[in-house]
C-alpha cells in the first residue's frame, strides 16, 4: 500500500494598497511636469494558515509590484515608466487569536528589481550590452496584519508594511523607504489527509441555575 500523503494547508493572499515610499514632489523636478502613481499589487503564498488548530507561526513567499509614470514637459508620449517588483521570503506569528479577529506580526526579507523605460522608443538608447538590465537592492519589511474570517476558507486582511531599502533613496528613485497600507483577501485551503483541523468550540451547557 502507498503511504498516506499529508497535504499541508495553505493561505493564498491578494492585496492592493497605497505605498508612501515614493519621492514626494515629483513634479518639482526640472524634468518632470506630471506624475501618476499606481497602486501596489501583492500576492502571497503561505505554508499553513491561522485557521488551523494550534498554528501560531508560518512562512511563505510574497511578490509585489508597482508602477510610477513620470511625464516631462514634452507630453505623455515621452513619459517614463518606473517599475518596481518585490520578491520576499516572509515569516508571520499569530499574537492574538480571537473568535472574530486575528492579530499577526511578521517580517519579510528579499530584494527589489527596478527598471525604467521611456514610452518613446527613440529615447531608450542603449550603447552597452547590459545597460537595460534591472537594478536590484535588498529590502527588509517588518509588518502587522489584522485578519477577519468572514466565511469558511476566506478572511479579510488589513496590513501595514514598513519597506526599508538598504540602498540610499537617491539610488532607488522614484521609490524610497516608507510605509505601505494594504487591504485584501486570504483564501485558506482545507485540510488534507493527516492535517490538523481546528475543532469547533463546545456549546455551553444549559442554564447554570438548573
Amino acid at each position: 500500500l502507498l503511504p498516506a500523503i499529508s497535504f499541508a494547508q495553505a493561505g493564498l493572499s491578494l492585496d492592493v494598497g497605497y505605498n508612501d515610499g515614493i519621492h514626494s514632489g515629483l513634479e518639482n523636478s526640472p524634468y518632470i511636469f506630471d506624475s501618476v502613481v499606481r497602486p501596489v499589487l501583492s500576492f502571497g503564498l503561505f505554508y499553513g494558515h491561522f485557521g488551523e488548530e494550534g498554528r501560531e507561526s508560518r512562512w511563505g513567499l510574497r511578490y509585489a509590484r508597482q508602477l510610477v509614470r513620470t511625464i516631462p514637459e514634452m507630453g505623455p508620449n515621452y513619459a517614463t515608466k518606473w517599475r518596481s517588483q518585490i520578491f520576499q521570503l516572509e515569516t508571520e506569528r499569530l499574537v492574538h487569536d480571537g473568535s472574530r479577529l486575528q492579530v499577526i506580526l511578521g517580517m519579510g526579507v528579499g530584494f527589489v528589481s527596478r527598471s525604467d523605460a521611456n514610452e518613446n522608443d527613440d529615447w531608450n538608447y542603449c550603447d552597452t550590452p547590459f545597460c537595460n538590465l534591472p537594478e536590484f537592492n535588498w529590502l527588509v519589511t517588518p509588518k502587522a496584519r489584522l485578519m477577519v474570517p468572514v466565511l469558511a476558507g476566506l478572511a479579510l486582511s488589513a496590513e501595514v508594511r514598513a519597506n526599508i531599502h538598504t540602498s540610499a533613496a537617491a539610488e532607488t528613485f522614484p521609490y524610497k523607504s516608507g510605509l505601505a497600507f494594504m487591504v485584501g483577501l486570504e483564501w485558506r485551503t482545507g485540510p488534507g489527509p493527516g492535517d490538523p483541523v481546528r475543532k469547533p468550540e463546545p456549546e455551553p451547557d444549559g442554564d447554570p441555575l438548573h
